[in-house]
């Protein structure tokens, strides 16, 4: 009937995106400080919190928090959850940032690599998935849009495809041949 099951609250600032645990019990949602919620989907109960430091900065010149999560997908085994938004921050309103994929343990909740790209694309990672055959793909818009391909260990990407276009979103097709690109 279109009317909500429950309100998760809890997030200190703006919540930017949410995604669901392949074993369907679990919902993740991270804030703008990119602190990250794990909520228990059966009662609704928050059961932990852990953070990205790298995804967050707090602009003193403009007296800004900028940063968390732009994207969020999960491995197809739910052992990986990745976070697309930016790194390496010191002028957001001006651009000066890098785009960034934080990799957590989901067991931990602890980040175990940060992708990034080999030219530090000024930009931000709007889009994620998981590629059944191992790897993240995300897509980078801003000044530099590019898809963009990480292996889970390695911090760099090892290919990518140039958009022409700026880039808003990104969607794996599941014959994970095609993607969309809301541009």
């Amino acid at each position: 009937d279109g009317q909500p099951v429950a309100t998760l609250t809890g997030h200190d600032s703006h919540v930017y995106n949410v995604a669901f645990h392949p074993d369907g019990k679990s919902l993740v949602s991270c804030d703008l400080k990119a602190n990250f919620k794990h909520w228990n989907l059966s009662d609704h109960a928050e059961l932990r919190t852990f953070r990205s430091e790298a995804l967050h900065k707090y602009d003193d010149k403009f007296r800004a928090d900028i940063g968390g999560a732009r994207s969020l997908a999960f491995s197809a085994d739910g052992k990986r959850l990745a976070a697309g938004g930016t790194t390496n921050v010191t002028n957001a309103f001006g651009g000066v940032l890098e785009a960034a994929v934080s990799s957590i343990d989901w067991e931990t909740g602890k980040q175990t690599v940060l992708h990034v790209t080999k030219d530090k694309a000024r930009s931000t990672i709007w889009g994620l998935a998981w590629h059944p055959d191992g790897y993240w793909v995300g897509m980078a818009g801003g000044r530099n849009s590019v898809i963009v391909f990480w292996k889970p260990d390695q911090p760099q990407e090892f290919a990518r495809f140039e958009m022409k276009e700026i880039g808003r979103d990104f969607a794996l097709h599941p014959d994970t041949l095609q993607a969309a690109v809301a541009m």
